[in-house]
């Protein structure tokens, strides 16, 4: 594998993933009333690849060894590549979703003290990603950030 590329392991994890929130999307859309449990299950989904990002780049059976052993050359990179990814995935997933269900995110935005816990798991889980994703972007700098660009998500 060349640099910033996988063996297909980390993008069928990536195209899965991206599946599961487009279709997401299109359920809360038709489902108004079940956005709250799909926004939980979507948030669980995403943790879920998050917790093995670090794993993304790697080939399959291949494991991590000790900290600082396993933390040099590509896979790093990979790594990075894959948290940032799935970063960008999430914010567009919950603009969209936002865009789907306007009066779950209206009903929210208007009770801020008593927004539904499947947003606030989304929120957190948002903030989450972001740290993630700078630093593993920090030394690009080139990527810019999907909160930036969504009012939504701000």
């Amino acid at each position: 594998s060349s640099k910033g590329e996988d063996d297909g392991t980390g993008s069928f994890k990536l195209r899965s993933l991206n599946l599961i929130l487009c279709c997401a999307v299109a359920q809360a859309s038709v489902f108004p009333e079940e956005a709250g449990p799909i926004l939980r299950a979507s948030v669980a989904c995403v943790r879920a690849v998050h917790a093995t990002s670090s794993l993304l780049g790697q080939p399959l059976g291949q494991q991590r060894g000790p900290p600082g052993e396993s933390d040099k050359g590509d896979s790093c990179e990979c790594s990075g590549t894959a948290l940032w990814a799935v970063y960008e995935l999430y914010c567009a997933f919950l603009d969209a979703f936002c865009n789907a269900v306007p009066e779950y995110h209206r009903k929210s935005a208007a009770t801020v003290d008593s927004a539904p816990p499947a947003l606030v798991a989304a929120a957190l889980l948002l903030k989450s990603l972001s740290r993630s994703a700078s630093v593993a972007q920090q030394a690009d700098g080139t990527s810019k950030d999907p909160i930036a660009s969504s009012s939504r998500l701000q």
